[in-house]
């Protein structure tokens, strides 16, 4: 794990109360619900959640979801609720302790991980969720991320990817919140060496401050492995 990036989150979580932090949320809004109801994957005990980490036999046939940078917690106990197989991973313990407390049904689903090092077995996941994972990191990095997503996916894998639109700040004059902007290009430089682009659109976090709303929603398959000769 790298401790710069672990020691950055932790610091942004203990400064203050979680609820306060421009990224948190009580519940998905029903738009972001309604893309999560689309997730592949099937109910299933918690142990399925536990077997398919990096002891785990990985072919096992439940599949869980994985919601990568998890953070406070929400859109994984809504995944939870609804009876889905899913686990979180965050890189900041202070982030896990609160969702744990906020929200008990995720207790024995949260892990502290770094993305770009997925304790995951390969192939294990039916899906991956990232509601602001992937844009917190530069370039290379997403590269790295893409390239361990893809590894942990079932061949037959989705990723579920909200990201900070290129244009989001466009309104802003201080332009100094968050994290980086990313266009089309960007995403697919990061993503398309194993992923497939299936559909991009724009979604509003209507949460957030206008300036602040702007994001990328796109779904991404995982791109079948080619045999050579």
């Amino acid at each position: 794990m790298n401790n710069d990036r672990s020691e950055k989150w932790e610091a942004r979580y203990r400064q203050a109360d979680p609820t306060q932090l421009p990224w948190y949320h009580e519940q998905p809004t029903a738009e972001m619900e309604a893309e999560l109801d689309k997730l592949p994957g099937e109910g299933g005990s918690l142990e399925s959640v536990n077997e398919n980490l990096r002891e785990a036999d990985p072919r096992l046939p439940i599949r869980p979801i994985l919601d990568v940078g998890c953070g406070t917690g929400a859109d994984l106990a809504y995944l939870v609720e609804s009876g889905r197989t899913a686990f979180g991973f965050d890189i900041s313990p202070t982030a896990l302790r609160f969702a744990s407390e906020s929200h008990p049904e995720l207790t024995g689903r949260l892990f502290v991980a770094d993305a770009l090092r997925l304790p995951v077995r390969d192939g294990a996941l039916a899906a991956v969720f990232d509601q602001g994972c992937l844009h917190c990191h530069h370039a290379v990095e997403r590269q790295l991320y893409a390239g361990e997503v893809n590894r942990a996916l079932a061949p037959d894998g989705v990723l579920l990817l909200r990201s900070r639109h290129e244009q989001q700040d466009a309104d802003d004059p201080q332009n100094q919140w968050g994290p980086y902007r990313l266009s089309l290009d960007d995403l697919n430089e990061a993503l398309g060496e194993w992923f497939e682009l299936l559909s991009a659109d724009v979604h509003y976090a209507t949460q957030h401050p206008p300036h602040r709303r702007r994001r990328w929603l796109t779904w991404w398959k995982k791109r079948p492995v080619t045999q050579e000769t």
